[in-house]
């Protein structure tokens, strides 16, 4: 007998595997070698809950996840290894888990590029502005 409120499972029900699958990365192209930038991923068969779902680069950088649906997940790059920077592309690993049944999917279809150049900081002009007057202030990336 099942308790209340419970649906037993049909035991002679065919089990559905659903695919993780990433059809786009953006952006795909200059990447901060440093980390900072959001990667959106676009796809289907990612998890909905944010611990369930991994984003690595084949350096093993590691991009922190923000935001899920499943259809769309979004990480912010860690910082890359600047002793071991490539100028070819990254391979993107994506793995996404179906907790109550143990079941790993993984996608390493996918790849992105670094800016060839580093960013390392930003710089604003003026050092100072009054608590009054209205001033435009200028921010550029170093």
């Amino acid at each position: 007998m099942t308790p209340k409120g419970l649906i037993p499972i049909d035991t002679t029900a065919t089990a559905i595997t659903v695919e993780l699958v990433v059809d786009s990365i953006t952006p795909g192209a200059n990447l901060n070698q440093l980390g900072g930038d959001i990667l959106k991923l676009a796809g289907s068969g990612f998890s909905p809950d944010l611990t369930s779902n991994e984003v690595t680069f084949d350096d093993n950088t590691g991009c922190t996840i923000k935001k899920t649906t499943a259809n769309e997940l979004d990480c912010e790059v860690d910082g890359f290894d600047l002793s071991q920077i490539k100028t070819t592309d990254y391979q993107v690993t994506v793995k996404s888990k179906q907790k109550e049944k143990q079941i790993e999917k993984v996608n390493r279809g996918m790849t992105v590029r670094l800016n060839s150049v580093k960013f390392d900081g930003v710089s604003v002009t003026p050092n100072s502005v009054s608590p009054v007057l209205k001033t435009d202030l200028t921010v550029s990336i170093m």
